[in-house]
């Protein structure tokens, strides 16, 4: 009975497009050599089953979701920098939905807290102290697939009376920009490329465009002595002129890949089909 969407959790590498980003919004560029491993300040960390990668950039790095890459370029644009970016996506913040209903704040840490340049490679990739919902991460990528505008979720569009009459319109809250458009038609065709070509493949359909990214996240939680993975696959695609944003979620899977990638499709497909 946990409603999985509105909990925090670790995310993993469904955090890399906004890392993404915010290099793009700062006019950071990295090419990079993934040697499988990379070591910052002493402490090494590793890419996926410690797969090489060899020279990659913004693009191939992605399609490959390859830790070192993006611990890299975490360095280069600093926690100030990224952590107010990622307050614009509203990671670290409660959503209210309905009137007093809340999606879980997550955990986005504080400049403060990032006190070493590991504990910004952690951030980097999406794992260490961050925490978020399906929800919120729903929201980041729907920033991705409007142009570049933050707007806030919410379950109610009115309030009606006995007889079905709208008595009353939400208010919305205002949507504002968080990205420029060069940023966007950029993430728009990395994410396009991570389904074509990169580990989101079997998210790919006939039917839609789709884009995204997926996840295998580490949680820090431990059952018989074996380490409880969250799976994702975020992303987005438009059918008859209607964008739709959809994250799937698996607490203790095998895979970002295996797992949700094809749900994503499943849905996309469907909706293809009914419309």
């Amino acid at each position: 009975f946990i409603n999985r969407s509105l909990t925090s959790y670790s995310v993993g590498s469904v955090f890399k497009p906004i890392v993404a980003a915010c290099a793009l919004e700062n006019n950071v560029n990295l090419t990079h050599n993934c040697t499988g491993s990379i070591t910052i300040n002493g402490t090494t960390f590793k890419c996926s089953n410690n797969k090489s990668h060899g020279i990659v950039d913004m693009n191939s790095a992605m399609e490959e979701s390859c830790n070192t890459y993006f611990i890299a370029l975490g360095q280069k644009i600093g926690k100030e920098k990224l952590i107010s970016l990622c307050s614009d996506f509203g990671l670290g913040k409660r959503i209210e939905i309905a009137d007093n209903f809340y999606a879980q704040s997550g955990i986005l840490p504080s400049i403060e807290s990032i006190n070493s340049v590991q504990s910004l490679a952690n951030l980097s990739f999406g794992q260490g102290n961050l925490l978020s919902s399906p929800l919120q991460m729903a929201v980041a990528y729907s920033c991705f697939a409007n142009g570049g505008y933050y707007r806030a979720p919410t379950l109610m569009k009115g309030i009606i009376d006995e007889n079905g009459k709208k008595i009353q319109k939400v208010e919305l809250q205002q949507s504002y920009r968080i990205l420029n458009n060069s940023t966007v038609n950029i993430l728009d065709s990395i994410l396009k490329n991570v389904v074509k070509t990169g580990n989101g493949k079997l998210a790919s359909s006939q039917k839609t465009v789709n884009h995204g990214k997926t996840a295998t996240a580490q949680s820090g939680w431990y059952e018989d002595g074996r380490e409880i993975t969250h799976t994702w696959f975020c992303g987005y695609f438009t059918h008859e002129n209607t964008t739709y944003t959809v994250v799937i979620f698996k607490d203790d899977g095998y895979s970002g890949a295996v797992d949700c990638a094809p749900a994503f499709k499943y849905i996309s497909d469907g909706i293809a089909d009914i419309k």
